[in-house]
């Protein structure tokens, strides 16, 4: 039996204390999500005070179409990280020759590139750039 993955909502507010992931149905798509969330207000607060927070945004991830998984692992292969998402001995995934992200590593250097940085891989040659790379769960 084939058992869809609930989607993820992290839901941004304009102070982002407030943020928050939830789950929602596997049925459910970007477009729903946002018009369920976005320019809504939610009450954060503990009864009995109201804190009501305005939805500003929110980032969707499709659980059943950007992930695919590599012994127990979960690469989010639509999730294209930035430089900000990426740190010295965090595990990641890389593409082999064909384009297939087959391979995982540790980042073990950062490199500073004429302003461009650049990622050392303990289990690669060379070096990538963020978008090259995808995170794992």
């Amino acid at each position: 039996m084939h058992t869809n993955n609930l989607n993820t909502v992290k839901v941004i507010f304009a102070d982002s204390k407030y943020n928050y992931e939830t789950n929602v149905s596997a049925n459910s798509s970007e477009q729903s999500a946002s018009e369920y969330f976005v320019n809504k207000y939610f009450d954060l607060g503990i009864y009995p005070k109201e804190d009501m927070q305005k939805c500003i945004g929110i980032e969707f991830t499709d659980n059943n179409k950007t992930q695919l998984m590599r012994d127990g692992i979960e690469v989010l292969i639509n999730k294209i990280p930035d430089d900000t998402d990426l740190k010295i001995g965090q595990m990641v995934c890389y593409q082999n020759r064909s384009g297939i992200y087959a391979f995982l590593g540790t980042i073990t250097d950062i490199y500073n590139i004429e302003g461009i940085l650049n990622y050392a891989i303990n289990t690669a040659l060379g070096t990538y750039l963020a978008s090259e790379l995808r995170l794992i769960k």
